[in-house]
């Protein structure tokens, strides 16, 4: 009841013009399609974004481009009234749609996050058009202060029989973002593979966990990433029972731990047993 309690207010601090303004910046580089993200983004989301500190973040994903060669080549041609064909695209152009335009934007994102725990293999947005349309309006349906219509002509374009293709909202929203990605990943020392898990405040926050496949619970990262949190918010930390003991935090809103024997990410005829 005490965790309850607490929760309780810190929603009456979200309210706050002064409290919004001590908001912790976290910026992210993820992708869509990409399982290890979806791990990722399902901790992030579960015991923080949905929790107390989630009051105090400002939670910013940057969707990976380019992609790497070979990656993640479903295609969406018959859906998208714009430049972008690809499927992963049109989904990371989803999310900064969903991002700038409804406050259940991290609701949406884990719906998509979510179903990427397989790799591509066994992700319905990469298996064809019509599941990647159904499952889109799916998540889609999660945001109530977004329309349907809204939300699809962002992401899919402006549909014109007679006209030229134009770019898309999301597709300006991408290409924005690829100057802040450059930006990230001149300031983390070029990450090799182009992702990042997190930066808070300016300064990354990675822990080798995020890296591996859904048997491997992301606590480790997420207890670095609260840390860092607290550290950098510059308001009374004491309210917050996440900064004041981690560890019980988690553990008053633990989920049961995904355990499978085999690699989300690696082909099955590439297990090594």
């Amino acid at each position: 009841m005490k965790f309850v309690a607490a929760l309780v207010g810190v929603m009456a601090q979200a309210s706050d013009p002064e409290e919004q303004a001590k908001k912790v910046q976290i910026d992210i580089v993820m992708n869509t399609f990409c399982c290890f993200c979806g791990l990722n983004w399902v901790a992030l989301k579960h015991y923080i974004i949905d929790q107390d500190l989630g009051a105090i973040v400002d939670v910013r994903p940057n969707t990976l481009f380019p992609l790497p060669p070979g990656e993640h080549q479903a295609q969406c041609s018959s859906l998208s009234n714009s430049y972008t064909t690809s499927c992963n695209f049109l989904t990371d152009g989803a999310v900064h749609c969903a991002r700038r335009h409804s406050a259940q934007w991290p609701d949406f994102t884990d719906c998509i996050m979510r179903m990427n725990w397989d790799g591509d293999k066994g992700n319905p947005l990469s298996a064809n058009e019509t599941s990647y349309d159904e499952n889109l309006k799916r998540c889609a349906s999660t945001m109530k202060d977004y329309s349907m219509d809204k939300f699809l002509t962002c992401t899919y374009g402006e549909k014109t029989d007679t006209e030229k293709y134009s770019i898309s909202e999301s597709d300006s929203f991408q290409r924005e973002n690829v100057d802040t990605i450059r930006q990230l990943w001149k300031h983390n020392g070029e990450k090799k593979d182009g992702l990042i898990w997190a930066n808070v405040a300016g300064k990354l926050v990675y822990d080798p966990i995020v890296d591996t496949p859904k048997n491997h619970p992301r606590d480790p990262w997420i207890k670095k990433m609260i840390s860092a949190i607290c550290d950098a918010y510059t308001g009374d930390i004491s309210k917050f029972p996440s900064c004041v003991n981690a560890d019980e935090a988690m553990a008053k809103v633990a989920t049961t731990k995904l355990v499978e024997p085999a690699d989300p990410c690696i082909p099955d005829d590439a297990q090594v047993v």
